[in-house]
């Protein structure tokens, strides 16, 4: 709430309108909140500094959204370096209560990890999911990084 109240007193002196909050596009992210003006991304957290647009957009592009624009779904980097990578992990409060899974299923990335930690092979993982073994490597190398 305090990055709210932060931004809405940034936000009129980039914008003309008597009514900002309905009539500025405005983008959330992590806390923060951007007023996209001109083909910028003006961050109202930080004093207005500008944003990096592709990186920010990627970013955005990753989370799912309902027919209100309401987040639903979040799909997390697996590999930092692949910015359009696979959606394979997901996080959604309504599947697993929030827990990470396998997209399209309820498998929790967790489970796979330890049940690898335990001595499970991908290609037995896969058969008793029955799932392709590259979603299963995701989800390690997901979980992999997250203990890092």
């Amino acid at each position: 709430m305090r990055a709210v109240k932060e931004a809405l007193t940034e936000l009129p002196k980039h914008s003309d309108s008597e009514h900002p909050l309905a009539f500025e596009d405005l983008l959330a992210n992590s806390g923060q909140l951007f007023l996209d003006k001109y083909g910028e991304l003006i961050n109202l957290n930080r004093s207005s500094q500008l944003a990096i647009r592709d990186a920010l957009e990627s970013i955005l592009k990753r989370i799912e959204r309902d027919n209100l624009f309401a987040p639903i779904r979040l799909f997390p980097f697996i590999r930092s370096h692949e910015i359009e990578g696979p959606r394979t992990v997901s996080v959604d409060p309504r599947v697993m209560f929030g827990r990470p899974v396998i997209s399209g299923t309820r498998i929790p990335t967790a489970e796979i990890r330890s049940r690898v930690d335990a001595g499970d092979t991908i290609e037995a993982l896969a058969e008793d999911f029955g799932i392709e073994t590259a979603r299963i490597k995701d989800a390690i190398v997901y979980e992999s990084r997250l203990a890092a």
